[in-house]
């Protein structure tokens, strides 16, 4: 017997186990890691159709020709217009609560559909959502006449990638996050902007310069209350937070309605301010 088959005669049998598990585990993350780069916009945007009609909506042209729904309440006694980026298992069909709350408090809303929801035509993926929510923005100011100084971008849960992209990339009054995340791979993985990484939210926070008001609630279960902590922490003045004891992901309107409300009339009064002081 050679010195070297003696030798790995000799090696504990734990060392070489320990070895094998490193290697299994090694290529079980690649596999993930091949597989999430292949099935991350259906993770992302699983997409939902709730309606099939919707006489009030407008039927905006994006890239390909593909035919995006969108919907604007109009408020003649509003001083702001609200841009709503809506979450990825809603539509225009579930947002009538929220939009209509908004109205009543005061503020016109336009709110859109992403590629794939409602009946809004095509499938979505990052760069097509970024590029037709700057669509939506675009169409508000040359085709609706909304002052881009009085326009609050509001995204909820993934509708904070392209709420983030459009404060950072255009003039507007104010920014709501609410229950968004740092990025799409943080929510399950502990870092941000990894390779394939979607919406880093993270990394454009520190940019937009309007005031940011965010929310979030902290017994969230699917975006921890950490990804709204840090993001605050990041953002520069003037910056609001409204942290939620009762609330999780989804159910913030429903559990802490009054203080949900109260505070994104407070953020608009805020912003007044803000724009009085300069």
């Amino acid at each position: 017997m050679t010195e070297k088959k003696k030798e790995e005669g000799a090696r504990p049998a734990w060392r070489r186990f320990d070895r094998m598990f490193v290697i299994r585990l090694v290529a079980l993350i690649i596999v993930f890691a091949v597989l999430a780069v292949f099935s991350i916009n259906r993770m992302i945007f699983p997409c939902r159709r709730s309606y099939s009609t919707m006489p009030d909506a407008v039927k905006l042209k994006a890239g390909n020709g593909i035919e995006l729904a969108l919907r604007y309440l109009a408020n003649p006694m509003a001083r702001y217009t609200v841009l709503f980026n809506h979450g990825n298992y809603e539509d225009l069909g579930t947002l009538a609560d929220i939009l209509a709350a908004y109205r009543s408090d005061g503020f016109a809303v336009v709110a859109w559909d992403y590629r794939g929801y409602g009946i809004s035509g095509g499938r979505p993926n990052e760069a097509n959502v970024l590029a037709d929510a700057q669509l939506v923005y675009d169409y508000m100011v040359s085709e609706l006449k909304i002052a881009p100084e009085t326009i609050i971008v509001h995204g909820r849960s993934v509708g904070s990638g392209p709420a983030c992209d459009l404060a950072v990339n255009n003039a507007c009054a104010g920014l709501i996050i609410e229950s968004g995340f740092k990025s799409a791979f943080s929510t399950v993985l502990p870092w941000a902007g990894l390779p394939g990484d979607r919406f880093i939210n993270i990394d454009k926070i520190g940019d937009i310069t309007c005031p940011k008001l965010f929310i979030h609630g902290h017994k969230d279960n699917i975006v921890a209350f950490e990804h709204a902590q840090t993001m605050f922490d990041k953002a520069t003045s003037p910056k609001f937070c409204l942290w939620l004891d009762k609330a999780g992901h989804n159910d913030i309107l429903w559990l802490e309605e009054d203080k949900y409300r109260a505070a994104i009339k407070q953020f608009a009064q805020d912003i007044e301010q803000e724009t009085s002081n300069k």
